[in-house]
């Protein structure tokens, strides 16, 4: 009985911890190709190419009312967008399933060297596609 007490805290952080239900997707996964080659790809080919009305079909929730005056309003974010991605490579490094929603760490390399890195996390509702909804923060959801 007392081994069971000492372990209860950590049977009670354990079971509530979100991540530890995380499954990590392969490569060769159906759902990383979907992800990647239906929503991934093309969003950051339309950041690349400045498409606001590509990138607009991609996202949605807080990733979409964070950029939203951007998308609709500023008639020079498509140039601003063209130049800074312009020669970028974009690659996704890790993906895991969470709570329904894909996280994906992604690698934003710059033709200079630079490299910035992001999470994203992915969410499908009512049978659509996979858009990205928000960029987690990294001190909140550890998955490395």
């Amino acid at each position: 009985m007392r081994k069971f007490l000492f372990l209860l805290p950590l049977l009670l952080f354990a079971g509530g911890h979100e991540l530890l239900y995380a499954q990590e997707l392969c490569i060769n996964e159906a759902l990383y190709g979907d992800m990647r080659d239906e929503t991934l790809l093309p969003f950051f080919r339309a950041l690349r190419d400045g498409n606001v009305e590509v990138i607009k079909h991609y996202i949605s929730g807080d990733m979409y009312r964070q950029n939203r005056v951007l998308l609709e309003k500023n008639k020079d974010y498509p140039r601003f967008l063209r130049d800074f991605y312009q020669g970028a490579s974009f690659s996704v490094e890790r993906a895991i399933v969470a709570e329904g929603n894909i996280i994906a760490d992604i690698v934003i390399e710059f033709p200079q060297g630079s490299k910035i890195f992001t999470r994203l996390r992915l969410s499908k509702a009512n049978g659509q596609q996979w858009k990205v909804v928000d960029e987690v923060r990294p001190n909140l959801v550890n998955i490395r």
